[in-house]
C-alpha cells in the first residue's frame, strides 16, 4: 500500500496541506497542490484499467480517494470541495461485495477506509444544518455497516464504537434522518418529526443512565456531547420548520442540552481532551448554533480555536468563522 505512488502522493498532499495550516508557510500550500494534482492525474489513469474484483487495487484506490477528501477538509482553501471525492469513495465502496470483504487480505485498511467514508459523508451531510447540500444514501450506509461487520468492526447498535466514527452508526443514521426533515412533504413533516423524537428519547435516556453511574465509562464525554448535539439539532430543525415537538415526559427546559454540554466543556479534563479531537467539529458547530448567550458561544469558539491550533484542521476554522458571524448577529441584537 505504502509503495503505491497514488497513495503516497495523496498522503503527502494532505500532510503538506496540514503543515500549511499549522505554520502559514506558503511553501507547504504549493507542495500540497503539487502532490494533489499529481495524485489526481495518476488516479484518472489508473481508473482506466480499474477492476472491481481486484481487492488490492480497490483498497489502494479507496485509500487514495480518502486522502483526497481529507485534503479538502483539512485545508483552508475555499475553492477546495471534498464532495466529489466523497462521492467517488462512496461509489468505490459500493462496488465492494460482501464476498470480497470476507476474503480480503487488507481488512484493517478496509475497516479504516469504510469508517472514514461514513464519517466524512456524515460531516458533509450535516455541515450545513439548515441548508444541506449533500445527502448520504441510506442503502449505502446499510452496505457499509454490513462490510464493517465482516471486517471485524465493533457492534454498531450499542453505545461503543470505533475511534474513527466515535459513536455507533445508529446515532449517525438518526442525525441524518433529522437532516432529511427538509425533504419531507409539508403535510407529513409533523408526524415525521414526532417519530424522530421517539427515537431520540432512547439516546437521551443513555445520558441519564450515565449520570446515575458512579463513574462514566471511557469515552463517555464524547458520546454524551454527540448525543446532546443530535438532540439539539432535532429541536433546532423543528423550530426552523415551525413545528413544536410534543414531549410526553416531564417538560424539559428550553435548550436544556446546552446546560449539560457547557458543563462538559467547562471541565478542564474534557476541555483539554476536546482540544485535541477532530471529531469535535460537528457537535461544536451545533452547540454554536444553539448557544443562548455570548458566554456560551465564546466557550465553543475557544475549544474550536484550540482544536485549530493543535491539529491544523481547516474545517474547524471554517466552523469558527461561521460562528463568528452568529456572534456578530447576537451582539447586534
Amino acid at each position: 500500500m505504502a509503495q503505491n505512488d497514488i497513495v503516497k502522493h495523496s498522503v503527502l498532499a494532505s500532510c503538506a496541506s496540514n503543515k500549511y495550516v499549522m505554520t502559514g508557510n506558503n511553501r507547504y500550500r504549493l507542495l500540497g497542490l503539487q502532490y494533489y494534482s499529481r495524485a489526481v492525474k495518476d488516479m484518472n489513469q489508473e481508473l482506466e484499467s480499474f477492476r472491481s474484483d481486484n481487492p488490492v487495487q480497490h483498497s489502494y484506490l479507496l485509500t487514495a480517494v480518502s486522502f483526497f477528501y481529507i485534503f479538502g477538509f483539512w485545508g483552508i482553501d475555499a475553492s477546495s470541495d471534498p464532495r466529489p471525492h466523497v462521492d467517488g469513495a462512496v461509489k468505490l465502496l459500493t462496488m465492494k461485495s460482501h464476498d470480497q470483504a470476507a476474503k480480503s487480505s487488507t481488512r484493517t485498511y478496509d475497516r479504516v477506509n469504510i469508517e472514514s467514508v461514513l464519517y466524512q459523508g456524515f460531516l458533509l451531510a450535516t455541515r450545513r444544518p439548515f441548508k444541506p447540500d449533500f445527502r448520504m444514501d441510506t442503502e449505502f450506509i446499510s452496505h457499509a455497516e454490513s462490510l464493517l461487520n465482516l471486517c471485524g468492526s465493533s457492534d454498531s447498535s450499542g453505545k461503543n464504537s470505533s475511534l474513527i466514527l466515535g459513536v455507533p452508526t445508529s446515532l449517525y443514521r438518526l442525525i441524518l434522518k433529522v437532516m432529511d426533515s427538509y425533504n419531507i412533504a409539508t403535510d407529513k413533516v409533523n408526524d415525521y418529526l414526532e417519530c424522530l423524537r421517539v427515537d431520540m428519547d432512547y439516546w437521551e435516556q443513555l445520558l441519564i443512565n450515565d449520570d446515575i453511574q458512579d463513574g462514566p465509562p471511557s469515552g463517555a464525554g464524547f458520546n454524551d456531547l454527540m448525543i446532546l448535539a443530535a438532540s439539539l439539532l432535532l429541536d433546532l430543525v423543528a423550530e426552523n420548520l415551525n413545528h413544536c415537538i410534543t414531549i410526553s415526559e416531564q417538560q424539559k427546559p428550553w435548550r436544556w442540552q446546552m446546560d449539560l454540554a457547557m458543563a462538559i466543556l467547562q471541565c478542564p479534563e474534557e476541555h483539554e481532551k476536546w482540544s485535541h479531537c477532530f471529531l469535535g467539529a460537528w457537535p461544536l458547530l451545533i452547540l454554536g448554533y444553539g448557544a443562548r448567550s455570548i458566554e456560551e458561544i465564546t466557550l465553543v469558539k475557544d475549544v474550536l480555536g484550540n482544536i485549530r491550533q493543535r491539529t491544523g484542521y481547516g474545517e474547524v476554522q471554517r466552523i469558527r468563522e461561521e460562528l463568528e458571524e452568529i456572534t456578530s448577529l447576537k451582539n447586534a441584537g
